[in-house]
């Protein structure tokens, strides 16, 4: 019983943290947004296979809690959530397709509880809040194995779409979401996995 309450609490945090970066980050607008960069030289964007990665890249950003750190897109400007477990919060600097693109990592304690009973609450909820949802491929977060899902919902007239990625450390499970308009998703995805390619947990 306890797991399923665990459960449900992921579930009800990953939709309110998805409404809230729709509702806040979204605005008219055709302003071309800036173009993210990454080192070039020495990121793997698919990440290490056999373990989690430990080595911090040369101007990374540390997480709230400082469970991990990310290289973030240039010019990105963090945005302030009062939902407890928001552990990084950006979004870029100007709109397109009347959307704002922005990124952020939910961090819920949840030990014990399988990363698919998790991806597969998630989904349910998405789709009960009326998003279209569809399985990711899979990737790696750190070195570690992720699974996502890919919600798709018209919202005030724009199609917006949100890549959301699972992954669990020790006994904490981390969700990460993209969001921008449906017509800008593609680039949102490099952008998404090129985070991931930099992302370093703590040394243990």
């Amino acid at each position: 019983m306890k797991k399923v309450v665990r459960i449900r609490s992921i579930t009800v945090a990953v939709a309110l943290i998805c409404a809230t970066s729709v509702a806040a980050c979204s605005s008219r607008g055709t302003t071309p947004p800036v173009t993210p960069t990454y080192p070039t030289t020495t990121v793997n964007l698919n990440g290490p296979t056999a373990s989690s990665s430990t080595s911090a890249y040369p101007g990374s950003s540390v997480s709230v809690d400082k469970s991990f750190s990310v290289v973030l897109p240039v010019g990105w400007k963090p945005v302030t959530s009062s939902l407890p477990g928001v552990m990084i919060f950006v979004q870029a600097p100007t709109t397109t397709q009347g959307v704002r693109t922005n990124f952020n990592v939910l961090r819920q304690a949840a030990p014990g509880v399988n990363l698919q009973n998790i991806l597969d609450q998630s989904r349910s909820s998405l789709e009960q809040s009326g998003y279209t949802v569809a399985i990711a491929q899979p990737s790696t977060i750190g070195g570690l194995q992720a699974q996502g899902i890919i919600a798709t919902k018209t919202v005030q007239k724009q199609p917006v779409t949100e890549r959301q990625y699972f992954v669990q450390q020790g006994t904490a499970t981390y969700v990460t979401t993209m969001t921008s308009s449906t017509a800008d998703a593609a680039a949102a995805e490099t952008t998404q996995t090129a985070i991931f390619g930099t992302w370093a947990w703590k040394r243990s």
